[in-house]
């Protein structure tokens, strides 16, 4: 950009949020055509605010949130070894 005959080089600084994204978008089109790639779609284009990720972020209070992210990542670490099916099926029948 020319600003009365000086040269000023405009950069693009990104924040820290804008990093992450852009990370997770790589991330996403390395692995094109896995069920990850699709789970990672998914989940970006619901940030957008029309979604359940959308819904978690924008309803719940911080508490509850960090309650269900840590019931997720609890899930992640346990779930593939643990029979949770009965589990979950007993939980979903208790919701009014």
């Amino acid at each position: 950009m020319a600003i009365a005959g000086c040269f000023i080089e405009e950069k693009n600084i990104m924040g820290p949020y804008e990093k992450k994204l852009n990370e997770l978008v790589a991330i996403t089109n390395s692995l094109e055509g896995t069920s990850g790639s699709r789970a990672l779609k998914a989940i970006i284009k619901d940030l957008s605010g029309h979604g359940p990720i959308s819904e978690l972020l924008y309803t719940l209070d911080r508490q509850n949130f960090d309650k269900v992210i840590e019931l997720l990542v609890e899930f992640r670490d346990r779930g593939r070894n643990e029979p949770f099916n009965d589990l979950h099926e007993q939980a979903v029948q208790r919701l009014k």
